[in-house]
């Protein structure tokens, strides 16, 4: 963990924009997670433009309201939803989305889901108050300043993750080493 901050602290404390949230960087463990999957792809956009919005929220309409999470007989937390971008393209464009809850095991996954492990490693979060969708709709444009006005720290585009809590949004995005 003190190599992930050594790296990247100085990063941090030079990031000073008033008007945005300040991240906060962490090291996680592994952590096994199991939901549906639907692949996005983003020809000729920017990596930070979201044009798969409707999609996605089709897929989490669904999710929420089949109750999929309390499916998950090895679920940890069915209260903690995580929205995973995983399986990236080289260019980070295209990608997988994951609707998903913490599990102690990915060895058995339902009909229809998939597990994955999100790799320990340097995250940077990003939190806010408020409806999980409004806190997450608030957060994306901040963290797509941040990387543009921050170009030390550079997204690996490994594993990206929400995780959704009763009173709290976080964003975390898996940070290269360098």
């Amino acid at each position: 963990m003190e190599g992930c901050h050594a790296e990247i602290n100085s990063g941090l404390d030079s990031f000073e924009q008033p008007d945005l949230l300040q991240p906060q960087l962490v090291q996680l463990p592994e952590t096994l997670v199991m939901g549906i999957e639907l692949r996005a792809q983003q020809p000729n956009q920017q990596p930070n433009q979201q044009p798969n919005t409707a999609r996605f929220s089709q897929l989490w309409n669904r999710f929420l309201a089949e109750q999929m999470q309390l499916d998950i007989a090895d679920s940890i937390n069915a209260e903690r939803l995580y929205g995973l971008y995983t399986d990236y393209s080289d260019d980070c464009r295209d990608y997988s989305l994951i609707l998903a809850t913490e599990v102690c095991s990915i060895d058995n996954p339902l009909e229809n889901m998939v597990g994955i492990a999100i790799p320990a490693g340097c995250y940077l979060r990003f939190e806010a108050i408020g409806a999980p969708a409004d806190a997450a709709a608030q957060l994306w444009p901040q963290i797509w300043r941040y990387f543009e006005v921050t170009p030390a720290h550079q997204r690996a585009c490994t594993t990206d993750f929400e995780l959704y809590e009763p009173q709290q949004t976080s964003i975390y995005i898996a940070l290269k080493r360098w």
